[in-house]
């Protein structure tokens, strides 16, 4: 039964965990919404598939048949709840992590459903890093999932989010890292401690090629540069990468980071400035920073998925262009109407469902 009392973030936990959001569409009774507001949805809907084929038609063309081959996209139309989730405008301000930290903080209080899961912490050397085991799980096999939040957010139970979801779609042991966060541990902080976990996994007797990444927004960028700097030094490699709506470009480069600006229900152009905190001094155009820019021959087999209405569309299509033409086994699935790293969101999603049996048969293919 719907609340209106209750915060909206309440009934979606990738927005609520995520910490301080504004709403711009309030409203006063949830029926009424139901009832009048309907045709509404579905009106912008459908303004918004006007833009999206105009404006992202280039894209499909531009690249032709090359691109049938590494681009796929996803559902024909989205679901009711889709619908209601993109006619909220939530504004998640990254630069406010103070503030979204110590909404993390209050939410540490209570305990994440995770049915069917245990969860243990771990230390690799001083990465604190958290265990979470379905039941029957393989030992000899894991995934290593890395968190979102913009490198300046994450810590508390969102640490665990993905890796709960994750683990539960799959049935394999998953280790997230509870890497450190930037203003006070910039570049390359996280990058360090994704690096150690891995190395970690590998001293327990686990081989690369039984290891998979996950990582969603930043943490999917994570990913992609900790597969870059263990290629270049020449380290043994996971068996495949999957990142939700990767943070692959921090100089903001991508077209998407202007036309979907006003599309995008969770951030805005001015909300994800938030390079220099992680960068600091460095260049923006480091591979390890904005894996982008890095050199994806000899990679692992890579699945992006990412939402049509997202700033960071064009980030996931960069590396998806790139990667392909140099030789690695990519797909990027461009989920029609969805939003930044909506299938943490869950079961209650339509779309998330279908996403997560999607990475659920990639992962299970590799492992």
């Amino acid at each position: 039964m719907f609340d209106r009392k209750k915060p909206l973030g309440s009934y979606f936990p990738a927005v609520f965990l995520s910490g301080a959001c504004t709403i711009k569409w309030r409203f006063s009774s949830f029926p009424v919404i139901i009832k009048v507001k309907y045709k509404y949805i579905q009106a912008q809907a459908h303004l918004i598939y006007q833009e999206v084929v105009e404006g992202e038609k280039c894209i499909m063309t531009d690249h032709n048949t090359a691109a049938e081959k590494w681009l796929k996209v996803m559902n024909d139309k989205p679901s009711f709840a889709g619908r209601m989730i993109n006619s909220f405008k939530f504004d998640i301000n990254l630069e406010d992590y103070a503030k979204m930290r110590k909404q993390a903080e209050k939410l540490a209080k209570f305990k994440l459903a995770h049915r069917g899961v245990s969860m243990q912490e771990v230390y690799f050397e001083d990465v604190r890093c958290e265990w979470i085991c379905p039941e029957g799980a393989k030992e000899d096999k894991a995934i290593l999932c890395l968190h979102g939040g913009g490198y300046v957010i994450g810590n508390g139970p969102y640490c665990h989010l993905a890796g709960i979801r994750v683990a539960g779609a799959t049935g394999f042991r998953t280790l997230t890292v509870d890497y450190r966060l930037a203003p006070e541990h910039p570049f390359p902080a996280a990058l360090d401690d994704a690096y150690t976990a891995y190395r970690g996994l590998l001293k327990l007797g686990i081989s690369a090629s039984n290891i998979v990444f996950f990582g969603d927004s930043a943490g999917g960028g994570l990913c992609l540069s900790l597969c870059l700097k263990l290629k270049d030094d020449k380290e043994p490699l996971p068996a495949a990468v999957v990142v939700l709506s990767p943070a692959t470009d921090l100089t903001g480069s991508g077209e998407s980071h202007i036309t979907k600006a006003g599309i995008d229900p969770v951030f805005s152009k001015g909300h994800v400035r938030i390079a220099n905190y992680y960068a600091h001094d460095h260049d923006l155009k480091d591979p390890y920073i904005s894996p982008a820019f890095g050199d994806y021959s000899g990679f692992p087999p890579l699945l992006i998925c990412v939402g049509e209405n997202e700033i960071l569309l064009s980030d996931s299509l960069m590396v998806g262009e790139k990667a392909y033409s140099q030789g690695v086994d990519v797909q990027v699935q461009v989920w029609k109407g969805m939003f930044h790293t909506f299938p943490i969101v869950g079961r209650a999603l339509p779309e998330s469902r279908e996403a997560w049996k999607e990475i659920a048969d990639f992962i299970n293919s590799k492992l």
